[in-house]
Parts: C-alpha cells; sequence; structure tokens
C-alpha cells in the first residue's frame, strides 16, 4: 500500500516511465540470460570442433603414414634395395611421428581413448615388425620373414581399424555437439520469443492500468465541473493518481470553495439591497398625515412625528434650528439680528 501510495504522488511522465522500464526488466533479464547460454553453447561448441579438428589431423597423419610405410615396405619386398630400406626407415619416422602426435593428443570420449590403446598396441607392433622385416635377409629364414610380415599386415589393418574407429566417434561427438548448440539456439529462441511476449502482455496491463487510473480522475473532474455548473458548488473531487491531476483537483476544489463563498457574498448583498430598495419602496406610498399636527401613521396605526418616522424607516437623521419666516413671526423682536 504504501508503495502505491508513493507512486501515485509521482507526476504521470514519471508513472509511465516506471512502466516503460517495468515492462523491459523481464525482457532484458531473459534476453541476457538466453544469450549468455547461447554464447556458452557456442564456446563449447568452438571448443569441441577445436578438440575435433586436433584429433583428426592426428588421426589423418598417422594414417597418411601408415599408407606410406604401407607401399613402402611392399616395395622393400619386391626390390630390396638401398634406395627402397631408405624410404622405409623414412616412412617409419614419420609414422613415429604421427603416433606420437596421436599420443599427446587428450581424448574424453571412452570409446576414442580405447581406441587409441589399440592404436598404440598396433604402432609398437608395425615399429617392431618393420625393424625385423628391415633385417638381412636370410633364403633359409623366409618363411619366418613371410610370418613378420603377416604380423605387420595384420597389425596395419589393426591400426587402421582402430583410427576408424576414433574418428568416427569424433565426427559423432562434433554432431552431438552440433545438434545440442541447435537445440540450444531453439530454446533460445523461445526464451526470446516468451521475454517479448511477456513484456508485450505487461505492457498492454500497464497501460490498461494506468489509463484507468488517469481516465478515473478525468471522469471525476469532467463530473465535478458538470455539477459546478449546474450550480453545485458544495461538490469537491478527490484524485488518486498523478501529481499533475491532483493538483488540479486542489485547483478546482479552491475555485469551487471560493465561488461558493463569492455567491454567498452576493445573497448577502442581494439581501441587503432588497431590504433597501423595501424601505425606499415604503417612502415612496401615500402617507396618512394629520392635516394639523403633521405626524404620520405607520402601517401598525400608530402615530409618529415626521422626524421619527424618517429616522425609523431611512438613515436620515435631524438637526434642528428656525426659519426666517417662523423667526419673524414667533420673535418679532428678534428681527434684523443674524440668523
Amino acid at each position: 500500500m504504501f508503495p502505491m501510495r508513493c507512486v501515485s504522488d509521482w507526476s504521470i511522465r514519471r508513472q509511465l516511465t516506471l512502466a516503460f522500464v517495468g515492462v523491459l526488466i523481464p525482457y532484458f533479464f531473459l534476453g541476457a540470460f538466453a544469450t549468455s547460454g547461447f554464447w556458452r553453447v557456442l564456446e563449447s561448441l568452438s571448443e569441441v570442433y577445436t578438440e575435433a579438428t586436433v584429433e583428426l589431423d592426428a588421426i589423418s597423419r598417422l594414417r597418411l603414414a601408415l599408407d606410406q610405410i604401407h607401399e613402402s615396405v611392399g616395395r622393400w619386398r619386391v626390390t630390396p634395395h638401398a634406395a627402397e630400406r631408405a624410404a622405409v626407415e623414412r616412412d617409419l619416422a614419420l609414422f613415429q611421428t604421427a603416433r606420437n602426435r596421436l599420443e599427446g593428443v587428450i581424448f574424453h570420449d571412452p570409446e576414442e581413448r580405447e581406441g587409441l590403446a589399440r592404436t598404440l598396441t598396433a604402432s609398437s607392433v608395425i615399429e617392431g615388425g618393420i625393424r625385423q622385416f628391415l633385417l638381412p635377409r636370410d633364403p633359409a629364414a623366409s618363411a619366418r620373414q613371410e610370418e613378420v610380415l603377416a604380423r605387420l599386415h595384420e597389425a596395419m589393418d589393426t591400426a587402421s581399424a582402430a583410427l576408424n574407429r576414433i574418428e568416427v566417434a569424433a565426427l559423432r561427438e562434433m554432431t552431438a555437439a552440433r545438434t545440442k548448440a541447435y537445440d540450444i539456439s531453439r530454446r533460445t529462441l523461445a526464451w526470446m520469443m516468451a521475454a517479448a511476449g511477456l513484456s508485450v502482455a505487461g505492457g498492454v496491463v500497464l497501460a490498461l492500468v494506468f489509463s484507468w487510473r488517469i481516465n478515473r480522475s478525468l471522469l471525476a473532474l469532467a463530473a465535478g465541473s458538470q455539477r459546478v455548473a449546474e450550480g453545485d458548488l458544495a461538490v469537491r473531487v478527490s484524485v488518486e493518481s498523478g501529481s499533475e491531476l491532483r493538483r488540479t483537483a486542489n485547483a478546482f476544489n479552491y475555485m469551487a470553495e471560493q465561488l461558493a463563498t463569492s455567491k454567498q457574498a452576493l445573497a448577502d448583498q442581494i439581501r441587503n439591497i432588497e431590504e433597501a430598495l423595501a424601505q425606499v419602496k415604503q417612502l415612496k406610498g401615500l402617507l396618512p398625515i394629520c392635516a394639523s399636527c403633521k405626524r404620520i401613521r405607520d402601517d401598525r396605526g400608530y402615530w409618529s412625528s415626521v422626524e421619527e418616522y424618517l429616522q425609523e424607516h431611512t438613515d436620515a437623521e435631524f438637526s434642528h434650528g428656525i426659519c426666517p419666516p417662523c423667526l419673524e413671526r414667533l420673535y418679532p423682536w428678534y428681527k434684523g439680528r443674524p440668523s
């Protein structure tokens, strides 16, 4: 209740600004949350792709070295010359380098680690077999060399199959990461749409609330103005929203109070004037006056002197003196003296 009272004391512009910010807050929070999650997924996907690229590169190098050593061993078997022997030794060195590179790669998938172990075991067999195969040939031990060659080919096939298994696992991991990123992207889009929907719904609700509060205040002012126009100066308007509307209501109430005071003062003046006019009208009528003593009869039947009657019905006051004819008639001996 107290916060709403504080908000009601704010101006309409400030209230609308607060409403606008309140509408955008959930959108910004959900948008920031979705964006941060999306970036984390992208970083994770980038890491997976980087690791998979390193793994595939090491697998490709070892497979290429394995193919090359397979070819050089075949040539050395057909033509055991020094050039073919040097090619076998060179390819063996490349094979060892490629194997060490693959061994330095960190694999997280259990299937990849199992394939790596099989590859390293087969590589050890290949290296040992090639060294035995490069020994000087003994015609009496040709069967032994054929056995070594058979084991060498079997180890090469095992290594190739293990490399294929590692490659399939790496590609599957990349596909899973890509699928996960796609799913999270869809959820992120859904969250953003939900945030937009919440913001729109909140904006509609706040707009309806504020428009209802402002419209109610305006209708109260309009109704009060109509009643004042009809003569009801006792009406007062109470407004609860917007400092501008509250100031307008206070000004309206002050105006109505001043109009009521002015109306009462005007009524008093009119009553006084009417009373004065009534007295003036009484003096304008026929006055019954005595032909002898000049007394005047009032409405109650009492006879009053002219002075008493005029003092009662007017604001006139009398001061007594004597006119020259009366002075000459009453006081003849006073004739010639200054009056």
